[in-house]
């Protein structure tokens, strides 16, 4: 369920947030990689990014969820999921939106929907994985309370960074509110 401001902003944008279905698996490469390519990374076609190959089986499937935006022509403009690790550690994966749709409150909307989620279904920590030159993304996690952490990064050529986050009392809102990531 929507709040009144995330569907305000869906309206205002015209684009419909979904859950990601299985014939989502070639739009949501070409979305993903899209962006990576932006930033000069890589796809991780056999590694990181195998989830999109069937995103009913790696997300709901694994009692997780992946979001999906869509504009008013059918495309997908950003994703963000969130998979189970254990009884109360999840991981945020893939949390992207197009260079259009960035600066907009979206992002902040996603992860803001992620952490509800994931609060609701008893998570006690929520972890992630994601490359330095993501640089908006870096300082939204940070605005929300993610850390730096040393702990496992899984391999990829692309995601150096590995963040924690303690849901057990969290508010979902940011730190600090300012610009837009």
């Amino acid at each position: 369920m929507l709040d009144t401001a995330h569907a305000r902003l869906l309206t205002e944008l015209r684009l419909k947030l979904r859950q990601g279905r299985r014939q989502d698996g070639a739009a949501l490469h070409e979305l993903i990689g899209g962006i990576l390519a932006d930033y000069g990374l890589p796809p991780d076609l056999e590694g990181m990014d195998a989830d999109l190959d069937d995103v009913q089986r790696s997300y709901a499937g694994r009692a997780g969820r992946l979001e999906v935006l869509e504009d008013s022509s059918g495309a997908l403009v950003g994703s963000c999921g969130v998979l189970p690790l254990s009884e109360t550690q999840c991981e945020l994966r893939k949390l992207y939106l197009t260079r259009r749709f960035r600066g907009r409150g979206l992002g902040r909307m996603l992860l803001e929907r992620a952490l509800a989620w994931a609060q609701k279904h008893g998570y006690r920590e929520m972890e992630l994985h994601t490359a330095a030159a993501l640089t908006e993304a870096v300082a939204l996690y940070e605005a929300y309370g993610f850390v730096r952490s040393g702990g496992p990064v899984k391999p990829s050529a692309r995601c150096e960074l590995f963040f924690r986050l303690q849901l057990s009392a969290r508010v979902v809102t940011p730190a600090g509110a300012g610009a837009k990531p």
